[in-house]
């Protein structure tokens, strides 16, 4: 997950708490709702049909930068880049992240080499030399 996009879904987690909306079990009522309290606290209207792709699991773009203005707006931010700056990733975080990449990496990497060995284990008549 991008930095980005950990950041878009802190500030959904946070609307949902605040607004005591579900994530798992929006309907259309509560992006009716989301609408009119993004409208109220930003003058910014955004249609259910963006809100509904924002709040979708495999949503990976990022929105336009009014929207996330206006989302920040929600929780009582000036915009979104107050939000961010609020809310700073700690260095842990990107440890982690490191962490985990350098672990998938790792696999691969023995995945690979034990797939060569094996592979030049087979003698020709087709039998594994162990």
């Amino acid at each position: 997950m991008s930095t980005e996009n950990h950041y878009i879904s802190l500030c959904k987690k946070r609307i949902e708490k605040e607004l005591n909306l579900e994530n798992d079990s929006l309907k259309q009522r509560d992006f009716e709702y989301l609408n009119k309290v993004i409208f109220e606290k930003s003058n910014v209207d955004l249609s259910t049909a963006t809100l509904r792709r924002i709040w979708s699991e495999d949503h990976e773009g990022i929105p336009q930068t009014k929207t996330l203005d206006a989302m920040a707006q929600v929780l009582g931010y000036e915009g979104w880049h107050e939000f961010k700056k609020s809310n700073h990733l700690k260095n842990g975080h990107s440890h982690k992240v490191l962490i985990k990449r350098l672990g998938q990496l790792s696999i691969v990497v023995l995945l690979v080499l034990g797939g060569l060995a094996i592979s030049q284990s087979w003698s020709s008549n087709g039998k594994l030399i162990v």
